[in-house]
């Protein structure tokens, strides 16, 4: 058995065939770092469209996790008491002893805020990956004007693109305060949210 029979089991691409990396998909790498495997594929597809069951669940907390800031806390002022209030019908469902004594669904002020939280949901759902590649692209636009050499560049990218932990667990974890907080008292305190 000689060196070449083992090599020849071996599939390698020779220098020809090598497809070079653009600078722009570096860019993308090292800004999202974890999971751009899969957020370059979907800018292949050049689809607009892609259906996210966890994202469309956690919404804002996702948003918060890729460091898309701004949405976050628009989203935030404007939903997170609808979301709250939204799920206290269903508390009251789960912890009332006569289940449907005092529960409204076809209260008005219940789909106002239920509806938003819907429409946050199923955008988060459909739109998570173009809405994180674009705000991707526009960091690496925006970061592009301090002229750095690429070394420089793929840090600076590497320090403000990633993700965040700690500000979702925070958002979680206000949330779950004004649940248990409505919960022993029977009131909603829109303090606690805020």
């Amino acid at each position: 058995m000689n060196e070449n029979d083992i090599l020849d089991d071996i599939p390698f691409e020779d220098e020809d065939h090598i497809t070079e990396v653009s600078d722009e998909e570096k860019f993308i790498r090292a800004f999202i770092q974890r999971n751009a495997d899969a957020y370059i594929s979907f800018k292949k597809q050049q689809k607009n469209i892609s259906f996210d069951f966890l994202k469309m669940l956690v919404g804002i907390p996702w948003l918060l996790y890729r460091k898309i800031y701004i949405p976050a806390i628009v989203s935030m002022f404007f939903l997170v008491p609808m979301q709250t209030f939204s799920l206290i019908p269903v508390f009251q469902l789960l912890t009332s002893s006569s289940r449907f004594e005092n529960l409204d669904f076809n209260d008005t002020f219940t789909y106002l805020y239920l509806s938003p939280t819907l429409i946050v949901m199923i955008v988060c759902g459909f739109f998570s990956h173009s809405i994180y590649l674009n705000h991707v692209e526009n960091k690496i636009h925006r970061l592009k004007k301090e002229n750095l050499d690429q070394e420089e560049f793929l840090e600076l990218l590497k320090e403000k693109g990633g993700v965040d932990g700690v500000s979702p667990m925070f958002l979680i974890f206000i949330i779950a305060v004004a649940f248990l907080s409505y919960l022993s008292t029977g009131k909603f305190n829109p303090i606690l949210v805020f």
